[in-house]
């Protein structure tokens, strides 16, 4: 199909527009915007556009303005869904008006209201995927417990990459297109870094435990995990604050402190059952009384506003523009919108990017973030554009079709174009030393020429390896 081939291309435009950083951010409080009986034991957003889902034993209901409306979606039988660029989605189960009521694997382009077989219906032989999780341009099927891939949007699957995870919503998570997470049958978490060649047990154990009070007796809730690039959550919800948090791709993590994770003042420390990130350091989890929200990378935790009936069971987000949507599910669902924190408005005296580092500094004060400084191959150090532009209080926008930045401040208009040598400044054509480049969905190039372009020095402290960039003084990158 032709906009298969658009994978690619809207995948890193999408990462690249929707950056955040750290800071404060500003939310109001969940609102429930559909009734539900019963809770809705999945929730999906679109990361591409305005789609949101929710599952529960009355049906399916399908929103077109990211959760503010509803409506039915007649399924015959429902699996798990999948997001494709273009407001295409994918539905594993049994769509309405199917032929002969076959489980499969079929696609909508017009919000539900006609479906297509991907690919011919599954035989009786060949499981149907269960649980679909989308991986950058690529596709995770999870067949009954085994693990494959499809980078043709579930037309194709490659061989199976691991067995043995878990075939529940929220057992399996991508950060891009080469790391996974996966909860295993024994509820231990293991992490892949290289698309499912390799993979290492992380020696954390994720529990079941018995389904919380809005569930029949005798089903089971399982461990959840949730990723972005450089950072994931995995909680488990057989014990109290069972909440781990890592910021390098999986391969180290932290156990939050159960002191934190309270929903009232001077209460008792909640049970998460329930996860959800995004860039930025932005994480949510449900508990039984609430959702906790953290925007420092799941450093330290709040409640968010919200007054909910019943445990908080699934929560899914995305990011469009410069808001976070927020979809929780209890007794109905809830909706919450984040607004980007503003850029710095003051005129900072020094910002510091170390290399190697996810993070940086302003006058002293460290704002994290999901990406870090590096060196090409000329040993230049690069620093992503977005968080050099809101460190030294620059608006930054992204056009896709031209793929070009354009930094303001002021009467500065700063434009790069990606793999171009040349700047332009205020209409003037300056050249580089070397391009800006795409690097994980995120455009990156030497600070000094857009810190000088708005009166700033660059310089280079090669013992700390860091990029210092100064007021008023003197200095060379």
């Amino acid at each position: 199909m032709a906009y298969k081939k658009l994978y690619l291309a809207v995948f890193l435009a999408a990462v690249l527009l929707f950056s955040f950083s750290g800071g404060a951010w500003a939310a109001g409080s969940f609102e429930l915007v559909l009734g539900y009986q019963y809770p809705a034991a999945k929730l999906y957003i679109s990361p591409y556009t305005g789609l949101a889902f929710a599952y529960a034993s009355g049906g399916l209901k399908i929103s077109t303005d990211r959760g503010k409306t509803w409506s039915e979606l007649n399924i015959e039988q429902f699996n798990d869904l999948a997001f494709e660029p273009g407001g295409i989605f994918l539905l594993s189960g049994v769509p309405p008006k199917s032929s002969g009521n076959t489980m499969s694997l079929y696609s909508s382009a017009d919000d539900g209201s006609d479906f297509d077989a991907v690919a011919p219906p599954f035989s009786t032989s060949v499981a149907v995927p269960v649980i679909l999780v989308n991986a950058g341009s690529k596709l995770l099927g999870n067949f009954g417990g085994g693990i494959e891939v499809s980078t043709d949007g579930g037309q194709t699957w490659t061989g199976t990459i691991t067995y043995g995870v878990v075939p529940e919503k929220g057992c399996l998570a991508a950060a891009d297109g080469g790391k996974y997470f996966a909860i295993m049958n024994d509820n231990s978490l293991e992490v892949t870094g290289d698309g499912g060649q390799t993979w290492a047990n992380t020696g954390i154990k994720l529990g079941t435990a018995p389904m919380v009070a809005s569930y029949a007796d005798g089903e089971f809730l399982y461990g959840r995990v949730a990723a972005v690039p450089g950072f994931a959550v995995a909680l488990s919800p057989s014990g109290s604050a069972l909440l781990y948090i890592s910021r390098d791709d999986g391969k180290s993590w932290k156990k939050i402190d159960s002191a934190s994770f309270v929903i009232s003042k001077g209460g008792q420390s909640e049970t998460a059952y329930c996860a959800a990130v995004a860039p930025g350091g932005l994480a949510f989890a449900g508990t039984a009384h609430g959702v906790l929200v953290s925007s420092d990378y799941g450093q330290t935790w709040k409640p968010a506003a919200g007054n909910f009936m019943g445990e908080v069971i699934d929560i899914a987000c995305s990011q469009m523009g410069k808001k976070v949507i927020v979809l929780a599910s209890a007794k109905g669902v809830y909706r919450l919108e984040y607004d980007r924190p503003a850029a710095q408005t003051s005129a900072p005296n020094m910002v510091k990017f170390v290399l190697g580092q996810k993070s940086y500094s302003v006058n002293g004060k460290v704002y994290a973030v999901d990406t870090a400084s590096f060196l090409d191959s000329s040993k230049r150090v690069l620093v992503p554009v977005r968080f050099l532009g809101d460190a030294l209080g620059v608006k930054t926008t992204w056009d896709k079709t031209a793929r070009t930045v354009v930094l303001t401040k002021g009467k500065t208009t700063i434009k790069l174009v990606i793999g171009s040598k040349k700047i332009i400044v205020n209409g003037k054509i300056n050249t580089l030393d070397v391009a800006p480049a795409i690097r994980n969905g995120r455009a990156f190039l030497p600070a000094r020429y857009v810190a000088q372009a708005i009166g700033y020095t660059v310089s280079w402290d090669d013992k700390t390896k860091t990029v210092i960039i100064r007021q008023n003084l003197q200095g060379n990158h």
